[in-house]
């Protein structure tokens, strides 16, 4: 297994900001089904990760994925822009 963080190019050392643009990553990537990738949380941070047991799999193929990660993470980081949201539900 493979950890690690997508840090935007604004907004780094804001750690709720780090936090919400992975888990929009992890979803991402969920939803659309073109990459298998988890999420984990240490110490409040969020970190995506990948476990290596296909075969198949290739530093090529690897390095493509993480590349992929990089664009919709550019992505997300376009659409969300510098603005970070906290919410939360009461019942």
């Amino acid at each position: 297994t493979v950890l690690f963080r997508y840090v935007p190019s604004a907004n780094g050392d804001d750690q709720h900001y780090l936090n919400e643009i992975n888990l929009e990553l992890q979803r991402y990537f969920y939803q659309s089904g073109e990459l298998i990738m988890a999420k984990t949380k240490q110490n409040g941070r969020v970190y995506l990760k990948f476990t290596m047991l296909n075969p198949l799999n290739s530093i090529d193929k690897m390095k493509g994925y993480i590349e992929r990660i990089q664009q919709i993470g550019e992505k997300i980081e376009c659409e969300k822009g510098t603005r970070s949201y906290e919410y939360s539900v009461h019942y």
